[in-house]
């Protein structure tokens, strides 16, 4: 039962004319709410016509939870400066570049992440099994680079909001882009079962 109906029920007694008034002012309410676009927009419908197509998402890779995430592709597959729906999830996400270049060049901090590995092998593995195809520093690829149009809006809704960022300031900011706090840091602890990598750990490239 919505808010509208408990007002209604609640205000029968008082005749007719109450009923319809507050009902029709319930509907203009709802118009209003309707077109409000989010992100500038005058209406959500503006916005969704910016979106130009969709993003397969081929694994539960953490990159696609983060505000800005590269996808290395072998050929061109993106637009820049076009929107695209992200997975089965409702998130909208922009091209932000799309840069053609040899592998070699591309920093491997990039390609880790890219592919969730952060052993050579184990990256060129990845990539070699998305492309069909052998691949090496020579190899032409491209590199997309996105950021989910949400979290990043809301980082700078934050940054117009504050002019101190002090721990306290930064916490309640992340959980707010993010819905939890990520501010714990990542090393290894002798208190869990499952070791975690140092960065210092990782094999020479």
């Amino acid at each position: 039962m919505g808010l509208e109906q408990f007002i209604d029920e609640d205000l029968s007694s008082s005749g007719s004319d109450n009923n319809e008034d507050d009902s029709n002012e319930s509907q203009d309410q709802k118009q209003a709410e309707d077109n409000t676009g989010p992100y500038g927009y005058e209406s959500y419908s503006e916005f969704e016509d910016t979106v130009e197509d969709h993003v397969s998402v081929n694994s539960d890779s953490i990159k696609y939870r983060l505000p800005v995430f590269p996808i290395i592709t072998k050929d061109s597959e993106y637009n820049t400066a076009a929107r695209y729906t992200l997975g089965d999830a409702e998130g909208i996400v922009s091209c932000l570049s799309t840069q053609q270049m040899t592998l070699g060049n591309v920093p491997r901090e990039v390609i880790m992440l890219d592919t969730g590995e952060v052993e050579k092998d184990e990256c060129m593995s990845e990539l070699e099994d998305r492309f069909g195809s052998d691949v090496g520093p020579d190899t032409q690829v491209v590199v997309n680079t996105f950021h989910q149009v949400r979290h990043v809006v809301k980082m700078a809704m934050a940054d117009s909001m504050t002019d101190d960022w002090s721990i306290k300031d930064t916490e309640h900011a992340m959980k707010a882009i993010h819905g939890e706090s990520y501010t714990q840091r990542f090393r290894k602890s002798d208190d869990v079962d499952t070791e975690l990598k140092g960065h210092t750990d990782i094999e020479h490239w």
